[in-house]
């Protein structure tokens, strides 16, 4: 084995990364571009940071942020950004991968970093390239438009048969859908409505993207991303809309909102197979639809999700203490803090209560 190097790269000094993810394609996925990390940056207190790896042909390629610990100044810990993400691999193999790991564990523990907390993404099932000192955790299913076969084959399944005539009834009442490109005004128009969906919803805070993110999304992507709507032209109004990211093999459903005179009208429906429409024209070969809310088995959305898709994978979280000590003393001052709670999430020392 010859010599494994490790890269460094960040939103500064954008060239390695750009040049290295485009080795990838065509599972060069939104998801792993620094425009999207740069954008998640924008909401909160992290930095992102790439890490590539190079050993010959062998290559892997890792972007996430660095957040602060609060209150534990000097502390971090490492966070793959919201939607997908996890190691890109090429050309792997059991020694390459052994030596990337140690080497980007060393990169972390020079820079102070507690833990880490990553996600996969269910269309590569790269959560196996994970080594054994990662917690790799099932989390949910998620659902996906599989359209390698047709967009006929597509929408042929049994359990599809709602979604078939909902959509077809909402084009017939007269509702017509658009697919708008990713401005900042109509970016803007999409924020508020979603904004106003997530309050009905109660939804938690982490779903309350910042003007800032979705303004950077704009600001960042021209032709990657649409603003998919189902109006009703009688009263000039937007029922429904979603941001779309197009991949160059897959499209994301990201954010989804309603106006809240949507009513019972089918939009969800007419919406997402005009976006599977679209999808199957550009030559995609699936639409996913993402996971439900929670990850119980009866969730709602999953289960609406389920009702159209036809290809179901497996979302992965992987975990690895990096600092065993330190991270043995933070979950101990916080339960120290809370008495009466119990910590559930991995980065327990972030949990509110």
């Amino acid at each position: 084995m010859s010599k494994v190097e490790l890269q460094r790269g960040d939103l500064v000094n954008q060239a390695g990364w750009r040049e290295a993810l485009a080795e990838f394609a065509p599972h060069d996925d939104i998801y792993f571009s620094p425009d999207y990390l740069a954008a998640y940056e924008a909401r909160a207190d992290g930095k992102v940071q790439c890490v590539i790896v190079r050993d010959g042909d062998s290559v892997m390629l890792l972007p996430y942020l660095v957040y602060p610990i609060p209150e534990h100044p000097g502390l971090f810990d490492i966070q793959g950004a919201y939607g997908y993400g996890g190691p890109l691999l090429k050309n792997p193999h059991p020694e390459f991968l052994s030596a990337a790991w140690n080497l980007i564990r060393d990169c972390w523990r020079e820079q102070s970093v507690v833990a880490a907390f990553i996600r996969s993404h269910p269309m590569l099932g790269n959560e196996v390239f994970f080594d054994s000192s990662w917690d790799v955790v099932f989390d949910r299913p998620t659902m996906s438009v599989d359209l390698s076969g047709g967009l006929e084959a597509a929408f042929a399944g049994a359990h599809q048969r709602n979604h078939r005539r909902d959509a077809a009834q909402a084009r017939r009442s007269g509702l017509v859908t658009a697919l708008l490109p990713c401005t900042p005004d109509l970016l803007d128009q999409f924020a508020r409505m979603y904004w106003d969906t997530m309050t009905r919803l109660e939804a938690g805070s982490d779903y309350f993207f910042s003007r800032i993110y979705f303004k950077t999304l704009a600001e960042r992507f021209a032709y990657d991303i649409s603003i998919a709507e189902v109006r009703d032209t009688n009263v000039g109004e937007t029922l429904s809309a979603a941001l779309i990211f197009w991949g160059p093999r897959w499209a994301h459903y990201h954010l989804a909102a309603r106006s809240v005179t949507e009513g019972n009208r089918n939009t969800s429906h007419l919406l997402l197979h005009s976006v599977a429409e679209e999808a199957a024209r550009r030559g995609l070969v699936a639409l996913h639809l993402g996971g439900g809310r929670t990850p119980a088995p009866d969730d709602s959305l999953f289960a609406f999700k389920k009702r159209i898709g036809n290809l179901e994978q497996r979302f992965h979280t992987a975990r690895l203490v990096v600092d065993p000590a330190q991270y043995d003393t933070l979950v101990s001052e916080w339960c120290t803090q809370h008495p009466d709670s119990k910590p559930v999430w991995f980065l327990s020392y972030r949990q509110s209560s």
